[in-house]
């Protein structure tokens, strides 16, 4: 017999939410730290949060959702494509947020629990109806994954919105491994940057981000997304203070020429995984070598070091991480108006 679903308004209130991310081996998206985090540093606007668990009947946990009411519930233009109501009514309610590209549903049984699966999605679809938002649903599942396939089981359908790139790390392997499997023009092409910088005086640094110049990192990073069409998804102060926040979980990789940060890169850190979270250039400031080039060897370098099991390194840029090695998962989208199954058209 199975309790209800909880509706929690703040996750540092859940004793045992930790405990539950832990068996399932979920990513640091779903840390309570994290969590608590991102809601303080409105890194996008929202309306409300809410933690979803649900408990067996002794009350151990079984199954965990966090959603987000965002205003915008499509902000990089993911959806509209898909459902074009969603540009006229934007109110959505979300799991788990944009900023995170590897949405789950954890469940200490796993993915192939539907009891659970369907718990969590029916009390996700009354919240939605509860704070009246036209829309809901699940944003960025891996469509390789064992959700997706729960998902498919129950009758929901997934569209495709995005990719993210990773690269898995067997024990044993190292640096030499990796430049061995790229093709030539490629594998020349990264040395040649690394040897240009180092020519140059370039210098690495890895800083807790309590250490680092965390307004001069923001501004690289918007000139990088200047580039990319997303400047405004790391917010003045909020892109600050997540990190400090995080304490442990974040990693800073700066590359710095003549004393000046000319490339950051932003990682979080969980038991299996780094991540290369966010990332910022000043190309003009390094003409000689890219200072992208070498952030990326050098955060692949410190996953080698660190000995997790895979390098994530987010979404878009696909043409740079496909001929550098990194595997695409196709990421899905499952989104319905509210009052009606998960995945289903309106």
């Amino acid at each position: 017999m199975t309790a209800a679903v909880e509706v929690h308004d703040d996750v540092a209130a859940i004793p045992d939410w930790d405990e539950l991310m832990a068996q399932c081996a979920a990513p640091v998206f779903y840390s309570s730290t994290f969590l608590t985090a991102y809601r303080k540093a409105e890194l996008l606007p929202a309306d409300a949060y809410a933690y979803l668990m649900l408990r067996d009947a002794d009350g151990s946990p079984r199954a965990a959702l966090p959603v987000t009411l965002l205003p915008r519930m499509d902000p990089v233009g993911s959806l509209a494509v898909y459902e074009p109501g969603v540009a006229a009514r934007p109110l959505g309610l979300v799991s788990h947020a944009w900023h995170c590209y590897d949405s789950l549903l954890p469940s200490r049984r796993g993915a192939e629990d539907l009891e659970a699966v369907t718990a969590i999605l029916d009390a996700f679809r009354d919240l939605a109806s509860d704070f009246a938002a036209p829309w809901y649903g699940l944003v960025n599942v891996d469509a390789t994954g064992p959700l997706a396939t729960a998902l498919t089981g129950i009758g929901a359908h997934g569209v495709p919105i995005d990719e993210r790139y990773v690269l898995d790390l067997p024990p044993g392997f190292g640096l030499p491994d990796y430049l061995a499997g790229l093709c030539g023009r490629h594998r020349y092409t990264m040395r040649a940057h690394q040897r240009r910088a180092a020519q140059a005086g370039a210098e690495v640094r890895v800083l807790a981000p309590e250490s680092a110049d965390l307004d001069t990192h923001l501004r690289l990073v918007h000139l990088l997304g200047q580039k990319h069409g997303v400047s405004d998804f790391y917010p003045r102060g909020g892109f600050q203070d997540f990190q400090l926040a995080l304490g442990p979980a974040a990693r800073v990789i700066e590359v710095c020429l003549a004393g000046r940060v000319v490339g950051v890169a932003v990682c979080l850190l969980d038991a299996r995984r780094l991540h290369f979270w966010a990332c910022g250039v000043d190309y003009a400031a390094a003409p000689t070598f890219s200072p992208f080039y070498v952030l990326f060897y050098e955060v692949l370098r410190h996953a080698i070091e660190l000995g997790v099991s895979r390098f994530e390194c987010g979404r878009r840029n696909g043409v740079f991480k496909r001929r550098y090695g990194l595997r695409p998962v196709p990421l899905l989208a499952y989104v319905s108006p509210t009052g009606r199954a998960l995945g289903t058209r309106a």
